[in-house]
C-alpha cells in the first residue's frame, strides 16, 4: 500500500483543527447564554483551535520552474534512466535538491460518472543532483531494475472490473529563496538497455548517489522519526511534535464529553466535570504540541522543551555512563521514553519509539561520552 505523505497528515490536522473550532464556536454561542462561565472556556478553546489550524496550514511549495531534457529518450529499464534538469536563467538557485524517481501502478473504473482510483507505489529512489559546471544544468540518473513495467497506455474502463497500468514520475524538491520547491515531471520509460550519451565523471557519480537507507533499518526509522546532527564529540537531536494520532482524538473527544456533562448537570458534580474536561483537554492540547530539543556536549546535556515551537523552558544534567540512560513504556503504545536519570532528576530525551531504536539512540549517545 502507498505509504501516507507528510501533506496529507497536515491537511488532517488541519481539518481536525477546524472542526474543533467551529464545533466549540457554535456551542459556546449557545451556551453562553444560559451559563456565561462554561460558554466563555468554549469560546476560549475554539480561538485555540482556530489558531492552530492557521498556525498548520500548509503552504503550496512553489514551482522552481526547471525543463527537463530527458537523456536517454525515452529511458530505458535494464539500462539507465537520466537526463538533464535545466532552470530559466533569471531563476533563483535551488539549494538541497533531490531528485526521486517512482513507479506507480494506477488502478481504475468507471461507475456512472465516478471514476475511481487505487494508487500503488510499485518501486522508488531518491537521488541528489549532480551539476554540470558549463551549462549550469542539474542531472540525474537511475538504474531501475529491470523486471518493472514501463510505461504503459491508459486502458478503456468499464464498471465491473479494474484496469491497471504503470506511470512513472519524476519529482523534483529543494529550496528556492529560502522556501520549500517541488516540481513533478511524467516520464516515457521503455524496455532496454540505454545509457547516457555522455557518461558520467567520477565527481558525477559520486554527487549521484542515493539519499535512501533501507527503510526496514532502525537507524533508517530512527531518522525519519527524529533529526540528528552533530560529530564525534556531540550529538544534536529535534523530536519533533507528533503528527494527529488516536490518542490525542480520545483525548480530545473525551475532554469535550466531560465539558458538555458538566455544563448539563448543576451543583459540585457539574464542577468536577468542568474540571475535569478542561484538564483532559488541556493535557492531550499539550502532549500533542510537545517537541524536544537536546544537545549533548561533553558530558553536559541540555533539554529544551517546546509547545508548538515556541520553548517553554530548559533543563541541565551530567551524563556519564550508560546506565543513566533508561526506557520507561509508554501508556497503551507498546514504545518507550528514553529518560536521563541524573541524581532525582529525570530528564526525558525522546519520546515513544520502538525498543531497537531507543538502543540504537542510547547507543549514539553514550559513543559520544569522553573517556575519564
Amino acid at each position: 500500500m502507498p505509504q501516507k505523505s507528510h501533506q496529507d497528515t497536515s491537511s488532517r490536522i488541519l481539518r481536525a483543527w477546524l472542526i474543533v473550532a467551529l464545533v466549540s464556536a457554535v456551542m459556546g454561542g449557545l451556551v453562553t447564554v444560559y451559563n456565561p462561565l462554561p460558554g466563555v472556556g468554549l469560546l476560549l478553546l475554539a480561538f485555540v483551535a482556530g489558531w492552530r489550524a492557521w498556525r498548520n496550514r500548509t503552504p503550496l511549495p512553489r514551482s522552481p520552474g526547471l525543463t527537463l531534457d530527458q537523456d536517454p529518450a525515452p529511458g530505458a529499464l535494464g539500462g539507465e534512466v537520466g537526463g538533464w534538469l535545466r532552470p530559466p536563467g533569471d531563476a533563483l538557485a535551488i539549494t538541497d535538491a533531490t531528485v526521486t524517481l517512482a513507479c506507480i501502478r494506477l488502478c481504475e473504473r468507471q461507475r456512472s460518472q465516478i471514476i475511481e482510483h487505487q494508487r500503488e507505489c510499485v518501486w522508488q529512489e531518491t537521488r541528489l543532483l549532480f551539476a554540470d559546471p558549463e551549462s549550469g544544468a542539474l542531472g540525474f540518473c537511475f538504474t531501475p531494475p529491470g523486471h518493472l513495467s514501463p510505461t504503459e497506455p491508459s486502458p478503456e474502463l468499464d464498471a465491473t472490473d479494474w484496469h491497471c497500468h504503470h506511470y512513472w514520475t519524476l519529482t523534483v524538491d529543494g529550496v528556492v529563496g529560502g522556501q520549500a520547491a517541488s516540481q513533478g515531471f511524467r516520464l516515457i520509460v521503455k524496455p532496454g538497455l540505454q545509457t547516457m550519451e555522455v557518461p558520467l565523471t567520477q565527481e558525477q557519480r559520486q554527487s549521484n548517489e542515493s539519499v535512501m537507507e533501507d527503510a526496514s533499518s532502525a537507524s533508517a526509522r530512527l531518522r525519519q522519526r527524529l533529526t540528528l546532527s552533530g560529530d564525534d564529540q556531540g550529538l544534536v537531536v529535534d523530536d519533533p511534535a507528533g503528527p494527529d494520532s488516536w490518542s490525542a482524538r480520545f483525548g480530545m473527544a473525551g475532554a469535550l464529553l466531560l465539558i458538555i456533562a458538566g455544563m448539563a448537570l448543576e451543583g459540585f458534580g457539574a464542577w468536577v466535570l468542568l474540571l475535569a474536561g478542561l484538564g483532559l483537554g488541556g493535557r492531550s492540547l499539550y502532549r500533542h504540541g510537545q517537541s524536544l530539543h537536546f544537545e549533548l556536549q561533553g558530558r553536559d546535556v541540555r533539554v529544551i522543551t517546546r509547545w508548538f515551537g515556541r520553548p517553554l523552558f530548559a533543563r541541565q544534567g551530567q551524563l556519564a555512563s550508560r546506565d543513566q540512560l533508561t526506557l520507561k513504556p509508554a501508556a497503551l503504545s507498546g514504545l518507550s521514553d528514553l529518560l536521563l536519570q541524573d541524581g532525582k532528576r529525570r530528564l526525558l530525551l525522546a519520546r515513544r519509539l520502538p525498543d531497537d531504536e531507543a538502543e540504537l539512540l542510547r547507543d549514539l549517545l553514550v559513543e559520544r561520552i569522553p573517556p575519564e
